[in-house]
């Protein structure tokens, strides 16, 4: 993986390692936006994201979660469709390109972008879990990856609940991880909600 060991060694991503990762994604993001979709199936993105398993997962959240689900398809409403890698993190994006396609789908254009930049956000740092973060991007360089795209506040607050779904469901065989991130989601799901 692109970081973990750097990370390890110096305890943080050196400029030059992150600027060739950030050039990856540039690269990406442009041949991405040469074959927009040219239909916008909703029903595809909440089958790709696992919504559904959201709903059966956290069935007392089942009206917040619609809700929320409502409000991402309005805040997104005119953000065109692209093929989006599915899950579009460091693990899958190596110097040579992006690996792993086998989750990819039709979806909103930016989803790809942001889940580079926040998927390492789902993972604790420290604390007794089953699964730990191994690196960690500075502020200063999430929002580097961040202003790869051009999306409104909203938007990428959207893109960032609908990654997060992904990131929360089906997570059984890691208890402790999965009750910490439903925990984190439920604080996002507030804050998009502005509960």
């Amino acid at each position: 993986m692109i970081f973990r060991d750097e990370a390890a060694e110096y305890g943080a991503i050196s400029q030059e390692t992150f600027d060739a990762f950030a050039a990856i994604i540039q690269r990406y993001i442009q041949a991405q936006e040469k074959f927009e979709a040219q239909e916008r199936d909703w029903d595809v993105v909440f089958s790709a994201i696992q919504f559904e398993a959201l709903l059966e997962e956290l069935p007392h959240e089942k009206d917040r979660i619609m809700a929320v689900w409502q409000k991402v398809k309005f805040d997104l409403a005119n953000v065109p469709f692209v093929l989006c890698h599915g899950d579009f993190n460091a693990h899958n994006i190596l110097p040579g390109g992006v690996i792993d396609f086998e989750t990819a789908f039709n979806g909103p254009k930016g989803y790809d972008t942001v889940s580079a930049a926040v998927s390492i956000e789902w993972f604790p740092t420290e604390g007794n879990f089953e699964i730990l973060g191994k690196y960690a991007f500075t502020l200063e360089q999430k929002h580097s990856l961040l202003s790869l795209r051009s999306e409104s506040i909203e938007q990428l607050d959207a893109l960032s609940i609908l990654r997060a779904i992904w990131l929360v469901v089906r997570m059984h065989q890691f208890p402790k991880l999965q009750a910490w991130r439903y925990a984190k989601f439920e604080t996002l799901m507030n804050e998009y909600l502005n509960v």
